[in-house]
């Protein structure tokens, strides 16, 4: 599993339980109003010098009409 994967499988567990809806890692075909998306996971260098890591950025996309 990469760590792409690892984040948004952590997301997705974590929100799952908390979000009151159902969440989901892609848009479903049928879903009742509300739910949750999580957009994959983008992993970036952290932008500091001297200093060795990673920033990930997760969209979450709650849908309610």
């Amino acid at each position: 599993m990469s760590a792409r994967e690892a984040v948004g499988r952590g997301v997705l567990a974590a929100l799952q339980g908390m979000a009151g809806c159902p969440v989901f890692d892609a848009t479903p075909a049928r879903a009742r109003v509300p739910f949750g998306v999580v957009g994959e996971p983008v992993l970036l260098p952290w932008p500091a010098s001297g200093v060795e890591g990673w920033e990930a950025r997760v969209t979450l996309s709650l849908i309610h009409i």
